[in-house]
């Protein structure tokens, strides 16, 4: 006889726009693991389908919100779940939205399990009103959090047992180059260095460019490639004025602007080394994307980033914006062709070992089926009582 499976109901965004969170929820959903062991349904909350609509459009998304509000209260009603998944936002006008569904939930007795893929709450809990309504939002429910070295900054108003560590995993888009595709060999080519993200200021964009202006001056013999979706934080003619100065010295640059599929994975294969010096993630899928192709790192200590690169072994930590510091681990790999081949192979083992889409989806069916059991033995104890 087979076992009846725990309903979930899984309130997530997925793509477009293209960015991690989304990325991580359509690996979730689509599944196996997950829909052999739970039977699921999907409630899919859109509320923008660019990135300048993320931070545009208020009053649509408010009507989509009352929409959403009322198809939730219908889905509960029919679908019955055990408990909810639900990848709320961790702050700004996204969480207060995200926390009027949540208390749909608890005003409806069922439990949640959240999945944090952001930082910044701690900041958030200076006013008595926001801290009341951040610590009623997350009292008594389970936590996914990417990394214990993010759990201080959530440990004002989430104890340490109702949470659950589960890093992100990518998959491979393209079969790895091998070593000696990987770094060319040794003749007058130029070293070419890739930086990949959702163009934003706070992801480092700025801080490599200036580097690189330092390494031409330096006579470093390099090319650089940007890609990425552009933002309203970073248009494409704000980037092509900061890149006017790199250009007058010579500076050989490549902006490519939103790559996907194939032309993403020739992108990561035609690269020496990934420069990610970013001041504002958790656990950024790029990292992991460049690992997975085995290319060193240049990157900071940001969120849980040194989970993924380990300084001197396969690649090298700076502090945060800090242009001087960034150059001068370029240049080390740059000069370096060993060093290159050899942190882009622990890389990509690290990658294999740790950070698979197979690795993170077991972990989370794992995580997922302790809590099911955990919040089962509660009931019956609360039946019992």
């Amino acid at each position: 006889m087979n076992k009846i499976k725990s309903r979930i109901l899984f309130l997530v965004q997925l793509p477009p726009p293209v960015h991690g969170v989304c990325v991580i929820n359509k690996t979730i959903v689509y599944s196996k693991l997950v829909n052999a062991r739970f039977e699921v349904s999907i409630f899919r909350l859109g509320f923008s389908n660019t990135f300048n609509q993320m931070h545009s459009d208020q009053l649509r998304k408010a009507i989509l919100t009352l929409f959403y509000i009322f198809r939730l209260i219908l889905k509960i009603a029919t679908f019955r779940p055990k408990f909810a998944y639900f990848t709320i936002s961790p702050t700004g006008a996204a969480f207060f939205r995200d926390a009027i569904f949540a208390f749909i939930f608890k005003w409806l007795k069922i439990p949640i399990v959240y999945h944090l893929h952001g930082t910044g709450v701690s900041s958030r809990l200076k006013s008595r009103l926001v801290s009341k309504i951040y610590r009623t939002v997350f009292n008594g429910e389970f936590v996914f959090h990417l990394s214990p070295l993010l759990y201080d900054d959530i440990k004002e108003i989430v104890s340490y047992k109702n949470c659950r560590f589960i890093p992100n995993g990518v998959s491979l888009l393209a079969k790895k180059h091998s070593e000696t595709d990987n770094v060319r060999p040794e003749d007058n080519s130029l070293v070419r260095i890739l930086y990949f993200a959702n163009l934003d200021p706070r992801k480092g964009v700025f801080d490599l460019v200036d580097a690189f202006c330092m390494l031409l001056l330096q006579g470093v013999r390099a090319e650089l490639t940007i890609g990425g979706s552009y933002t309203t934080q970073l248009s494409e003619s704000q980037l092509e004025i900061y890149l006017l100065k790199s250009r007058k010295l010579g500076g050989q640059i490549n902006v490519l602007g939103p790559v996907y599929g194939q032309d993403k994975a020739k992108m990561y294969q035609e690269a020496d080394i990934f420069v990610y010096p970013s001041c504002h993630d958790a656990f950024p899928l790029v990292v992991l994307e460049a690992m997975s192709y085995g290319l060193p790192i240049v990157t900071t200590k940001e969120g849980a980033i040194p989970d993924m690169v380990e300084d001197g072994c396969n690649g090298l930590l700076v502090p945060h914006r800090d242009p001087e510091s960034l150059s001068v681990a370029v240049a080390k790999l740059i000069s370096d062709r060993e060093l290159r081949k050899q942190f882009g192979e622990i890389s990509y083992q690290r990658y294999k070992t740790k950070f698979t889409s197979d690795i993170f989806e077991k972990n989370f069916v794992d995580k997922l089926t302790e809590v099911s059991l955990l919040l089962e033995k509660d009931k019956a104890d609360e039946c019992c009582s």
